[in-house]
């Protein structure tokens, strides 16, 4: 099981964007999206982790050599690298 610090770990989907791990699509908070620590897919609470907190429900993640796309219920959101 991954270090997370987050009482029953189970995305529903994730990509992995500028060396670090990204997941998200929890019933209990649909609209965070957690970032591991760069090299460390699976530690999600060490220092270098991070997460984003959306108004509305993250449904879906997609990543490409340059950017990260989040998707919710309305919006895309982007990060670049």
């Amino acid at each position: 099981m991954p270090s997370t610090g987050i009482a029953s770990f189970a995305p529903s989907f994730s990509v992995v964007f500028g060396g670090s791990h990204w997941a998200s699509g929890w019933s209990t908070n649909s609209n965070k999206v957690y970032k591991s620590v760069a090299d460390n897919y699976e530690d999600f609470a060490s220092t270098g982790s991070d997460n984003v907190t959306f108004q509305e429900q993250v449904t879906g993640l997609s990543a490409n050599l340059e950017a990260l796309f989040y998707f919710t219920k309305n919006t895309v959101s982007v990060t670049g690298m």
